[in-house]
């Protein structure tokens, strides 16, 4: 029996997804992981098989339908389950009823998004398991070794740095007007007043993002002796932020090699709403939050909750000089730890990848498939060096006819 594993974020997704693939062939399924178009058209040549979706929505629902027809069990991580504006627009963003009812599995971070989808579609519940994100599995003491050659490699290069881990897609998207375009597509925006709202949403976070690299390039001159990196997100225009600091030597952009790499490199993670601060917390580095600007009806609350937050610029050239030159991991107040948990399930237990392999196999019967005795992973090889190397490869998992947004995301 197969299983089909797609990506969209290389770099992101890529090594935890991995570990979901090798943990299942090890069980006798041959994995297919790659590039979610030439995943789906490889899924639907297919029958009898698994496809481990990334989202349950609207613009899900086409493919579910074949899939069904084809007779595939369909199994969902969402990547996006937990950092959003808000509980009701991120449902509407990435849950649709008749997509859940097709589900076999839905696999949740936590007790959050477990919670919420329950909450919401009632009569799907029994289908909803809380298993973790792999990602954090790799992030936990116990599995660091694997990025250990990376982050090592990263620090020699660029010595002590401080880390910008950008997320300001929705005013600086990779295409001029990308975002309002793409839920569109999504058919999240339906109407007037759902754009108008994404129009505020965007506003609100162009404030933001003005003053927070105007306050960024002003560290960066009162502390000329310290690197500053900015990661620019997935789906914004890198040319922004290479214009915006040509002319700060200690400020570079770059956007190579997965983002735990320089996490683990990094002395000091500086953000408002990423992501990559939650990833940076669970490894124990210091975390700063740069909330120049409020608005709760549009802030991404679980990464500014579980950080240090600051407010203003003085301040924050204050935490800096603090922190820059700690080198013990911080360990979190008591409600931010309870904070955490209640996100993430597999911070200290069994692996997540453990645990979506075992509920992967309780949705298929045992004759489903035939075991095989040795690994088979196809598109990607489990090992580092080789997926480093994949460049000649690229037509395989990119194709002819996809955009260049598209081909960015999937080098991240």
């Amino acid at each position: 029996m197969k299983i089909f594993i797609p990506i969209e974020i290389k770099k992101r997704e890529l090594d935890s997804r991995l570990l979901i693939g090798r943990e299942m062939s090890k069980k006798g399924l041959e994995v297919f992981i790659g590039r979610k178009e030439k995943i789906n058209e490889l899924a639907l040549r297919n029958s009898n098989s698994i496809y481990f979706a990334k989202s349950a929505a609207i613009s899900d629902l086409p493919l579910f339908i074949k899939l069904k027809q084809m007779n595939h069990k369909i199994a969902v991580l969402d990547e996006e389950a937990i950092v959003h504006i808000n509980p009701k627009t991120h449902l509407k963003e990435r849950f649709n009823k008749e997509t859940l009812k097709l589900l076999d599995l839905y696999c949740a971070w936590g007790e959050y998004d477990s919670s919420l989808v329950k909450k919401i579609f009632p009569n799907q519940k029994n289908k909803i398991v809380i298993t973790g994100n792999p990602r954090i599995d790799l992030l936990r003491k116990d599995m660091r070794g694997f990025h250990e050659k990376r982050i090592d490699k990263v620090y020699k290069k660029y010595g002590d740095f401080i880390l910008i881990p950008s997320n300001f897609a929705m005013c600086n998207h990779f295409e001029k007007g990308g975002l309002v375009k793409l839920l569109k597509d999504l058919e999240v925006i339906k109407n007037i007043k759902d754009i108008n709202l994404y129009k505020r949403y965007s506003e609100h976070f162009q404030k933001i993002f003005d003053i927070f690299f105007s306050d960024i390039i002003k560290l960066a001159e009162k502390l000329p002796n310290i690197t500053f990196i900015v990661r620019p997100h997935p789906s914004e225009n890198k040319t922004t932020f290479l214009k915006m600091f040509n002319q700060i030597p200690n400020i570079k952009v770059l956007s190579h090699g997965p983002i735990t790499d320089w996490l683990g490199a990094s002395k000091l993670i500086i953000h408002n709403g990423c992501t990559t601060a939650v990833e940076g917390t669970v490894m124990g580095k210091k975390v700063l939050s740069y909330r120049p600007i409020i608005n709760e009806k549009y802030e991404l609350n679980f990464p500014n909750q579980i950080s240090d937050e600051v407010f203003n610029y003085e301040t924050l050239l204050d935490k800096v000089k603090e922190n820059i030159n700690t080198v013990n991991e911080f360990k979190l107040e008591t409600n931010k730890v309870l904070t955490l948990r209640k996100y993430l399930s597999s911070l200290n237990n069994e692996f997540s990848f453990k645990k979506i392999s075992r509920y992967v196999f309780e949705i298929i019967k045992k004759d489903d498939y035939k075991k095989i005795n040795r690994i088979k992973i196809y598109f990607l090889i489990f090992s580092r060096t080789i997926i480093i190397k994949l460049r000649s490869l690229k037509k395989i998992f990119i194709g002819a006819r996809i955009n260049d947004y598209k081909i960015q995301k999937f080098d991240y």
